[in-house]
């Protein structure tokens, strides 16, 4: 009797053990045609298992024996990332995107307060950006990180400043995101180019009518902050500084973009930055293009 129950209990434990296996095999294939970039196979696991469109995806890995499934949910450690926050990191691809939205992923995620666009953003990704703004992202949700958090309030377009690709900002502001959105300690996009001393960000907003004067929730408008900014490369010290004074360049195209109604003509503002750039003495900024 001992030894029928033993076997009983025995056999149990190898099934148990192999439905452990083989439950955590569909997530993690998925997980792996995704990195791969195989969209065949991804397309056939969703076929089978659409519901694989919403994995989580776990510190520890995929399978159920290190996600905490037979541990019980204290072992557990899932932070909020899904699937599809890889892919919008990984660059991206829209026809991925396009299967896992298909299938039932949900395009509302948040991870630690970001959404999927601030995701986008902040990876420098325009076309899982464009895909995601095609799909109704909201271009102008918010970080709703819980405090104290330095990001709270922020924008796609903050998150733009900080991924250091200017291809991302453009294609944000030209999509209708707000230049002087503010996070929750009130500092805008160009608080954030101006402490990071990018002059070509802060060249890019002012197209689209940034305004210097805003001031954060210190008191500090952009140019305060740019004051403690490092030079950036080919502009020498206290460019920053310089390009947001009062009645300077950005001023200049801020004004302009104001009166029509529309960003300044990149030809126009690519004047206005030479102009800029000739008076701090850089020689060939003063040369007219031919």
């Amino acid at each position: 009797m001992k030894r029928a129950l033993f076997g009983i209990v025995f056999a149990g434990g190898i099934a148990l053990t192999v439905y452990g296996f083989w439950e955590g095999v569909p997530e993690r294939d998925l997980a792996d045609a995704v990195h791969r970039g195989d969209r065949a196979a991804v397309q056939k696991l969703l076929a089978w298992r659409p519901g694989l469109a919403g994995a989580k995806v776990y510190p520890q890995g995929m399978e159920p024996w290190r996600t905490g499934r037979f541990r019980g949910p204290a072992d557990v450690e899932w932070r909020g990332r899904y699937l599809i926050h890889d892919i919008v990191g990984m660059g991206g691809d829209p026809a991925m995107l396009e299967l896992l939205a298909a299938s039932g992923a949900e395009l509302d995620v948040r991870l630690e307060g970001r959404t999927l666009l601030h995701e986008a953003a902040r990876g420098g990704n325009v076309e899982s950006a464009a895909w995601l703004l095609d799909h109704g992202a909201d271009i102008e949700a918010r970080n709703d990180c819980a405090d104290p958090c330095a990001e709270r309030g922020r924008t796609a377009l903050h998150d733009a400043i900080s991924s250091g690709r200017r291809d991302v900002l453009e294609f944000l502001l030209a999509r209708g995101a707000a230049p002087g959105a503010a996070d929750a300690d009130g500092r805008t996009a160009l608080h954030l180019a101006s402490s990071l001393g990018s002059v070509d960000d802060a060249w890019v907003l002012c197209r689209y009518g940034a305004e210097g004067a805003v001031k954060d929730a210190q008191g500090r408008a952009a140019p305060d902050v740019a004051a403690d900014a490092a030079g950036e490369a080919g502009y020498g010290p206290g460019a920053m500084a310089d390009w947001l004074k009062p009645g300077g360049a950005c001023d200049t195209l801020a004004a302009r973009r104001r009166a029509s109604g529309l960003a300044v003509d990149e030809d126009e503002a690519r004047v206005v930055f030479a102009a800029f750039r000739c008076a701090r003495g850089v020689a060939e900024a003063c040369t007219p293009p031919r």
